[in-house]
Order: C-alpha cells, then sequence, then structure tokens
C-alpha cells in the first residue's frame, strides 16, 4: 500500500507537470523541438516536487489514519485514547512506524507492552477490586509459569525497566496476551471513573507483618533482594521466586484483604 501511494503520487505529479506544460505551450507550434524540451521538463519538475514534497505527507497521513484505526479496534488502546492521551500518542506514534515498515512489530510490541505496563501500574492502586485481582491473577499465572520455564524473563517480566521486556510472546499465545490487555483496561477504565482510595497503613500492615515474616521464615536475609532487585549482580532467578512466592502469599488472602495489600505494595 506505501509503494502504492508513492507510485501513485509520482504519476499524479507527471500529470499535473504535463498540465502546466499544456498551458504554457498551447500557444505555440507542437512541431516545436524547444517546445517538446518544455514540456518534457515541465512533466519532470512535476513528478519530482510531487515525490519529494508531497508524497511524504501524505504517505504520513495515511500511516497516521491507518495506525489510529489499527489501534482503536483493540478495546485497550481505545480506553487509553480516553483516559490516558498523552501516553496514546506515544502509543500511536510508535505503531505508525509498524504500519510503515511490518519489520518494526517485535521491537514495536515489546515497547508499547512496557507503555502499557506503566499505565496500569500507575492506576492498578484506585482501580476496582474484581479489576484490580483479575489483572494480579493473570500476572501471577504468568509468574508462575516464567519462573518454571524461563527465570530471567520472569525477572524481566517483573523489572522490565533496567532489564529489558520479557520475551512474552514466547510463552503465551496471542489470545492469552489479549485477555491481559482486556483485563489492564478494565484497571484503567475502573480506577479513572471510579477511583477506590489506597487504605491507610494502619489497616494494611497487620495483614502485611505476617506475610513478610512468612518470607523471612522461607527465604532469610534472601527476602531483602526485593528492596535492590535491580542492582547489578543480582541473581534474577532468585528475584523471581522470591517475588513470585510474595504474590502467591497475598492472593491466597481473603479478596478484600489481598486488595487492600497490593494497592498498599504500588505505594512503597
Amino acid at each position: 500500500m506505501l509503494t502504492a501511494i508513492t507510485v501513485g503520487m509520482i504519476l499524479l505529479g507527471a500529470a499535473l507537470g504535463a498540465g502546466v506544460a499544456w498551458l504554457l505551450l498551447r500557444g505555440r507550434s507542437p512541431r516545436s523541438g524547444g517546445s517538446r524540451l518544455a514540456g518534457l521538463a515541465c512533466v519532470f519538475a512535476g513528478a519530482g516536487a510531487m515525490h519529494f514534497i508531497v508524497t511524504p505527507a501524505v504517505v504520513d497521513a495515511w500511516a497516521t489514519d491507518r495506525a489510529r484505526s489499527e489501534l482503536l479496534a483493540i478495546p485497550v488502546y481505545a480506553v487509553v485514547e480516553k483516559y490516558e492521551p498523552v501516553v496514546f500518542e506515544r502509543l500511536l506514534a510508535e505503531y505508525k512506524l509498524v504500519v510503515r515498515d511490518r519489520s518494526r512489530t517485535d521491537l514495536s510490541t515489546h515497547m508499547m507492552n512496557a507503555e502499557l505496563g506503566a499505565v496500569a501500574t500507575q492506576h492498578i492502586a484506585h482501580a476496582s477490586d474484581s479489576a484490580l485481582l483479575a489483572l494480579m491473577h493473570d500476572m501471577l499465572d504468568k509468574l508462575q509459569l516464567l519462573r518454571t520455564r524461563a527465570p530471567e524473563d520472569c525477572y524481566r517480566y517483573l523489572f522490565p525497566k533496567g532489564a529489558g521486556p520479557a520475551d512474552l510472546g514466547r510463552w503465551f499465545d496471542r489470545d492469552s496476551q489479549a485477555h491481559t490487555l482486556g483485563l489492564i483496561a478494565e484497571v484503567i477504565r475502573t480506577s479513572s471513573e471510579n477511583p477506590v482510595a489506597v487504605p491507610p497503613r494502619t489497616v494494611v500492615e497487620p495483614l502485611l507483618s505476617p506475610l513478610v515474616n512468612e518470607m523471612y521464615a522461607q527465604f532469610g536475609e534472601n527476602t531483602a533482594l526485593l528492596s535492590r532487585a535491580e542492582e547489578r549482580g543480582v541473581s534474577h532467578a532468585t528475584v523471581c521466586n522470591i517475588a513470585t512466592t510474595l504474590y502467591e502469599k497475598v492472593m491466597r488472602l481473603p479478596p478484600a484483604e489481598a486488595a487492600a495489600v497490593i494497592r498498599s505494595m504500588t505505594q512503597l
């Protein structure tokens, strides 16, 4: 499609050039060699102008429209456009590069997933209990699988900013990833429309303290690795295991208590 637009604009430029030539030469003899040369020059000039001036603008407009249409066909991006328009514009600019060059798909997917993950993290503290817990259960399912099969991807899933994004496409099919995006959409939507307050520490500490004690009983001083998980030299597999175990313990709490603890943890 992109090639077709470029070629089409060159041909249109040639046609406009020919039209200009006709206007310039309509009063002169068609047998004049100079006239023919002038007409040919106008044709090439028109084609060149269309290719270097008009075509880029047309292609850019086409890529923007196509990128917007394809993104908004996925519900999470419609939610982001509504509630996080600045983030959406960044995502749109990135995806527009994919529309123009499909070989960038993998690279842009990693970047866009990281952006969506960051947005979800910002919103999860104020999402509804049901939206928050659904996303956390989905995340825990992924962590448990990655802990067993790919500890490095498990670590990257937890800490993508420093280590780079996990290769989720290797482990989870498109339906699974689409399901996660739908859960992220609900977190953003509910936190924007009906934000839930983060509970006070006096409510959360009695819930969190026993979990911390259990973690130290199980992992000893390694539990403290979570506070410096992104430092150089830290065992990524160990951090993955400790973090996944902590989330397992939190998600075994009654739903309202688990939601309260998660909200509090996002504020630490």
